[in-house]
């Protein structure tokens, strides 16, 4: 073993080993332990001499460094295999996330071209919207440009609708002005109507007993002509005729004043019927 590690050993094994012996005293190095145990050792011609203590001290000590040396090869080697061991599974380990990395790695590239063509298809999507906006934005402009036109146009109206709206009041200002007006000729009028039907009335009167003290002489003259003689019969007719006739002058015209009157209270009646109607225009124009 010792050989191997001054042939095969690490450089550190290989200074440590020399510090303690050297590669002329290895073959030698198994028999002199042998005989240390008996105290004994090699001459150079290979006679066996008794050995003074000093020599059999050294060999001890020689041997203990050996093993020691030995088992800390032992030791190391076993660290060593188990590094191995474990550092060929972390290369496992490595080689197994290295094949993840590649793989996620042509995920990530097979993603980055979709995201790509998704990315231009985005841009391009981008560009027609803006086009879109653009465009409506212009649409929106003109529109824009319209309502200001038909603002101006309603600002026109609307001053034009305030003159309307004065002139109206000025009209129903004029127009409640008849309406007071009007009012007071149809009281006017309706104290007329009053006083024509109380007018009507007497005279309707006057003829009912004018009619009825005709009536009442013509009993009376009628009694009387059966009473008298025939001369005097045709005198008291030729008089009774007279009567009538003057009578019937006097009747005539109050006949034509009846029918006047008449006339003058159906056109009254009708003229306070559209008086009416006017009134009820008047206060529904003014309440609006």
């Amino acid at each position: 073993q010792v050989q191997q590690i001054f042939e095969n050993g690490s450089a550190r094994d290989q200074t440590y080993l020399s510090t303690t012996v050297s590669s002329s005293d290895i073959p030698s190095v198994s028999k002199t332990a042998e005989d240390a145990k008996t105290g004994t050792t090699l001459s150079k011609d290979g006679n066996v001499t008794v050995s003074d203590a000093n020599t059999v001290h050294i060999a001890n000590t020689r041997f203990a460094i050996l093993e020691e040396s030995v088992l800390s090869l032992k030791k190391t080697t076993e660290r060593g295999q188990e590094k191995q061991k474990h550092v060929d599974r972390v290369l496992k380990d490595l080689t197994t996330q290295q094949e993840n990395v590649n793989k996620k790695v042509e995920i990530l590239t097979n993603a980055n071209l979709k995201s790509k063509k998704e990315i231009k298809k985005r841009i391009l999507d981008l560009e027609m919207t803006s086009q879109d906006i653009s465009s409506n934005v212009d649409q929106l402009s003109e529109t824009v440009r319209n309502v200001d036109v038909q603002l101006k146009r309603l600002e026109d109206e609307n001053k034009s609708v305030n003159v309307s709206m004065n002139e109206l009041n000025k009209q129903i200002s004029s127009v409640r002005t008849c309406s007071n007006d009007v009012l007071m000729s149809i009281k006017d009028l309706s104290k007329n109507v009053e006083s024509t039907n109380q007018h009507y009335n007497e005279m309707s009167n006057k003829i009912n007993q004018l009619e009825i003290s005709i009536d009442l002489m013509s009993s009376q003259c009628t009694e009387q002509i059966e009473n008298m003689s025939s001369a005097n019969k045709d005198t008291f007719e030729e008089c009774i005729g007279m009567i009538c006739q003057l009578l019937n002058r006097r009747l005539t015209p109050l006949q034509k004043l009846n029918e006047t009157l008449n006339r003058k209270v159906n056109t009254s009646e009708k003229q306070l019927r559209k008086e009416d109607d006017t009134e009820n225009r008047l206060a529904a124009l003014s309440t609006a």
